[in-house]
């Protein structure tokens, strides 16, 4: 992991990830609808924001902008909703695999039900 940190190569260690991450993060909290209490679970619009990402640094601000909202902490249905449904894993394979330009059927299956409606 260390050789891969101090790779020059490595597209997190770049000055335009971290302007994402740490510039763009309070932009797309505002349009999540700004703070939220602490403790307050996910919401279908964070959902849907996650499921738009389309590259690991969208994925990483989208993260630090829910976290932000809760006064940079996780919200507590975080590992049922991302971890535990499937829906991190699908969406990192999607963004892995950036060159089909479809939305995967597994993402829409898996993040319907969190929505509450169909894709």
């Amino acid at each position: 992991m260390k050789d891969f940190l101090n790779n020059p190569n490595n597209p997190m260690d770049t000055q335009a990830f971290r302007d994402l991450r740490y510039c763009v993060a309070p932009e797309i909290a505002k349009r999540l609808g700004g703070p939220v209490p602490k403790g307050t679970n996910m919401t279908p619009e964070e959902l849907q924001a996650f499921a738009e990402c389309e590259n690991y640094a969208q994925f990483r601000a989208t993260a630090d902008a829910i976290k932000l909202r809760r006064g940079y902490e996780y919200p507590p249905d975080w590992w049922s909703k991302m971890i535990n449904s499937g829906l991190h894993a699908a969406i990192m394979n999607r963004i892995d695999n950036a060159s089909d330009t479809t939305f995967p059927d597994q993402v829409r299956k898996l993040l319907g039900p969190l929505l509450g409606r169909s894709l």
